[in-house]
């Protein structure tokens, strides 16, 4: 069995890709590779020194909305189960795709995972009945003094969230608008 079969997908914002691969499944169950760094770097969608320093895991209910999150490192997220609407938003002031928000659903039809760079902010919201258990996977230690937020509901982003009534935090209530970083 070839696990190593990867599709990328670039997305709208600089450095973020989309990571597809086959999940082979016999009578004990499934196995997926979620990521692997060579085969990243071979298709020129990758350019990072990124070494695996903390895997994080969370399990969010539904309803459940975690971010908009961004640090000065770069992650990859995977969620393992459910159904999940994930938002990505471009805060590096230098970068040509500043600003740009791009959305995509996870679920068991596609169960990808995400690179996400260093700076880039992220966030989801769980839509389906089920928790969903969500990896983090980090080149660097988390550090709560250097995370920040983006207000999840921020008008100038017009993110279309597609639940009403969130299970939100009191930090994430709290979080900048993005014309104020």
């Amino acid at each position: 069995m070839d696990l190593t079969r990867f599709k990328i997908k670039l997305s709208k914002i600089k450095g973020v890709c989309f990571i597809y691969t086959d999940r082979f499944s016999d009578k004990r169950g499934t196995i997926k590779e979620v990521f692997r760094y060579n085969s990243l770097v071979e298709k020129k969608s990758f350019n990072s020194d990124f070494v695996v320093s903390q895997i994080t895991h969370t399990r969010t209910h539904y309803r459940g909305l975690r971010g908009l999150h961004y640090q000065e490192w770069a992650r990859i997220i995977y969620p393992v189960n459910g159904s999940v609407f994930n938002v990505l938003v471009d805060t590096r002031k230098k970068s040509k795709t500043f600003g740009k928000v791009e959305t995509v659903v996870i679920n068991d039809k596609n169960r990808i995972a995400i690179y996400v760079p260093a700076d880039v902010a992220n966030g989801y919201c769980v839509i389906s009945k089920e928790p969903v258990d969500y990896f983090y996977i980090l080149d660097d230690v988390y550090d709560g003094r250097f995370s920040k937020g983006i207000f999840w509901n921020d008008p100038y982003l017009k993110i279309s969230w597609p639940i009403k009534n969130p299970i939100i935090s009191a930090i994430d209530q709290n979080n900048k608008l993005f014309k104020d970083l």
